[in-house]
């Protein structure tokens, strides 16, 4: 986030689609940021959404999320994962979740290109 932060010459801004505001990774996830210098609401600006098991949520908020142009979008599961890569081919996407090989589910091509995008 920090070639994206220079880039934009603005704070990071990470918006996130997740199944509720229980969600078991959202510890995890503050957390990790923190680990990497990141705070919301200091050096991060983090817009939680939540689709609460209800499918038929997650178009009008993917909707949402990109209308609000984020630097990185946050989605956990494979369905709604697959709706925000149906609408952009810009905006890294992070996905927790997804319940198997990302590859055989259609979210990535190959993992090897993923792993180095992360890491670069």
């Amino acid at each position: 986030m920090d070639s994206i932060a220079q880039q934009h010459g603005t704070t990071p801004v990470l918006k996130s689609l997740l199944s509720s505001s229980t969600h078991r990774h959202i510890k995890t996830i503050k957390r990790a940021l923190v680990d990497q210098g990141y705070t919301e609401g200091k050096n991060l600006h983090v817009e939680w959404r939540f689709w609460e098991g209800k499918v038929e949520r997650i178009p009008g908020l993917v909707e949402e999320l990109m209308k609000l142009k984020p630097d990185v979008i946050l989605a956990s599961t494979a369905l709604p994962t697959r709706a925000v890569i149906r609408v952009t081919k810009s905006t890294p996407i992070v996905f927790v979740g997804v319940g198997g090989d990302p590859v055989a589910l259609g979210l990535i091509q190959r993992l090897a290109r993923a792993l180095a995008d992360a890491i670069a």
